[in-house]
Parts: structure tokens; sequence; C-alpha cells
């Protein structure tokens, strides 16, 4: 339980519900954020009845699964509103309106999502007072950090945001289409070719930890593809919650390679090095090195072994440290032409990737709410009730 009256902090994500109080240095509860009504059930004229996060996830066979937030967004306030309910009631046990609450949310979340958000959380939950957070500005409060170019990639989304000085720069956000359940796709997809047959939705569970336990990224994925002979070196068993073992080989680096090269799941999309060096390629020039200089990874999809080696490698290739800024122009199939701009330096790429990444934005709002001027930065009810749930796009930019 939290101190009286502590902030919760939440971050709704498209696979899993983070919530938690102020203070903490990880979320206390963690659960998927689907719900689901019975499939079959009685002819009494009764209401099916409803499941939520874990147990819905145990009862899915019988289930019929939604999910209200997609790729990042709330799509179904109704069934957010239930899942806001549960987590207050049943995994916190709090009253809500003790608490204030610290809300995150994806970068160009769309101004009626944002008011509505608010006004279920006032007139609803009847909460004290309310902030609205993104996830990229989070992600960098996280580590101790207000500037800098976050990659974001998790369950729903893939997105790489610049950041000045606690501002998100609207401008230079990028979004590419492959996301963590992509890559559980792809490997269902591959898994087949060895005779395994999995559901990219209902075994989402095995194929997500299938994944993390035996993906890597490569250094060199063309010259590792191209050596068919070689992929008998990569070659290691997974064994699946029925006790069933698969064999992998070259699915291993195929799977995150997609976050590389789009295009091996049919997208034409920039892959992620492409992404992050046009985010930062349209900000301003005085505010290029520095957005080099703090590349934060964020999110699930972050975590392969090999991604940060890859990165840099990539990086430097497109964003080469010298005397002179180099500015990429995109042609519409995402190849380069690069000219020359005189004077100041272009830093080499640093890229941080915190152990922590897969919760960052959750911890980040943890550290902005426990700062003595966090309820002075907040929406308090009273003034939302005089000027309306407008107000959070006045206030939050």
């Amino acid at each position: 339980m939290a101190d009286d009256g502590a902030t919760i902090i939440i971050d709704a994500g498209s696979d899993t519900y983070k919530t938690g109080f102020v203070g903490q240095s990880s979320p206390h509860k963690i659960f998927p954020t689907i719900l689901g009504n019975e499939k079959y059930h009685t002819l009494t004229g009764e209401e099916p009845n409803t499941y939520i996060g874990e147990e819905a996830q145990r009862k899915r066979g019988i289930l019929s699964i939604r999910n209200p937030v997609q790729n990042g967004i709330i799509t179904n306030f109704d069934d957010m509103e239930t899942i806001w309910q549960h987590a207050f009631t049943n995994e916190l046990e709090v009253v809500p309106e003790e608490h204030s609450v610290l809300l995150t949310e994806v970068s160009l979340n769309p101004k009626e999502k944002r008011e509505r958000a608010a006004m279920i959380m006032f007139e609803t939950f009847n909460i004290p007072s309310f902030y609205l957070a993104i996830q990229a500005v989070l992600s960098l409060y996280a580590i101790g950090l207000r500037s800098g170019t976050v990659l974001n990639s998790g369950h729903g989304i893939t997105h790489i945001v610049p950041v000045y000085e606690g501002l998100s720069i609207s401008h230079g956000f990028q979004r590419i289409q492959v996301t963590g359940y992509d890559l559980d796709t792809y490997l269902a997809t591959l898994l087949l070719e060895r005779g395994h047959s999995l559901n990219a939705t209902a075994d989402h569970e095995i194929l997500q930890s299938t994944k993390e336990a035996v993906c890597f990224v490569s250094q060199d994925y063309e010259k590792t593809i191209g050596n068919p002979e070689e992929w008998k070196d990569f070659e290691t068993t997974h064994e699946l919650p029925d006790g069933k073992i698969i064999v992998v080989q070259s699915e291993r680096f195929r799977i995150p390679e997609a976050l590389f090269k789009p295009k091996l799941l049919g997208l034409e999309d920039p892959g992620i090095h492409e992404a992050i060096a046009k985010s930062i390629s349209q900000c301003d020039i005085e505010l290029r090195k520095l957005l080099m200089s703090n590349i934060v990874l964020s999110g699930g999809s972050t975590l392969f072994p090999g991604i940060v080696e890859r990165l840099h490698k990539e990086l430097d290739i497109l964003m080469p440290p010298s005397n002179c800024y180099f500015i990429l122009c995109f042609n519409a199939d995402f190849s380069f032409k690069t000219n020359k701009l005189k004077s100041a330096l272009h830093a080499k790429a640093k890229i941080l990737a915190p152990e922590e990444r897969k919760y960052l934005p959750w911890i980040g709002g943890s550290v902005l709410a426990s700062l003595s001027t966090f309820q002075d930065m907040c929406i308090s009810k009273a003034e939302y009730e005089e000027v309306g749930a407008f107000l959070v796009n006045r206030k939050f930019i």
C-alpha cells in the first residue's frame, strides 16, 4: 500500500499496463492491457462476465478478448475506464479520489483523446489533480536527462522522438510500423516453416518469451544470411510451456533484423537507424550534437543483445563524426543524399541503453512526480471544473 495521497503513475501500453506509486523504482503492478467477455453464457438474460488482465489472459480461450490501446493510443475509452477501475480497486487497492494521477501518453496523441482521459479521471474517478506526460520525455527523466533522442519500441509502437529541455520536438517525430507484435507474427511465420504452428494472438506469450530468450541482432546481417552453411553455429533449443522442444537457427537473427530492414515484413518504412538519423536531421542544427550525444533506448523491443553495437555501426555510417554537420536529405525510397554544411562539430552517436528500459516511461513518471513542484504543474480539480477538459491541451504541450 502507498502512503496516503501518494500520486499514482499509470503507463498503459498496447501490451501491458504498468502502475504504482510515486517514489517507487519500478511499477508496483504489471498486467496485460486486455479484457474480455465470455463467448458462451447461459440464456438467463444475464450479462456475460468480464475478465481483466491476467485473469483474461488465463481464460483467453473462452473469451472475446479486446485491447483498448492500439499503437499506444486509447481507442475504446469505455473499456479503458473498466481497466482503470480494476487497477485502482483490485491491483492498487486505493480510492482514486484520494490520489493524484500521472498518466503517460505517446507523442502526437490526438487532442480529443487527451481531453477524454482527463474528463474520465476527474468526472468518473474524482481525482484531486492530473498530469499528462509524454513517454519519450519521461524516458529521459528516468535517467536524469532533459534532452536527447528517444527510440521507444514496444509491443504496439516504434517511435523516435527528439526532446529538448523537457519538450518534444514534434517536427522531428518519426514512426516505424514495425512493432513487437509484428516481430512475434514474423517469428510465428518462420516457425511454421519448421512445422511449429503458433498463432500471433492466441500464443502471444509463448512467441514473446521465445523471441526474448533466443533472438539477437546480427552485426553483419548480409554476410550472415548469405552463408547458410554457418547457420548451424547459431542453432539452439527452446522449451515451450507444454514441454515441447523447438530448434531455432537463423530465426534468432532474422526476427530483430526487421527493425533495421522493415522490407523483410513487406514494409517500405526506414529502419530504426535511418529513422533516428532523419529525426535528428530535421531538428535545428544547433541541437543536433546534443541529440546525437543522448540517444536513449526504451521499450521491450530494444532489449535484443547486440542492438546497441549495431546502432552505433549504422549511425556512424549515416552520420559520421567530422568537423562539419551532414545534412541528410531523404529521397522517397529513404535513400540518402549527404550535403556538408560548414562549421560546428558533429558528435559521435552515444547510445544509452539502461537495464530497466522496458519500464523507462513509468520510472520517469515516478521521478517527475517526486519533485516538490509537481503539484503546481498538475491540473487541479478546481481548475478543471472552472476551465474544462481543453485545459489539458493548453497546459501539457
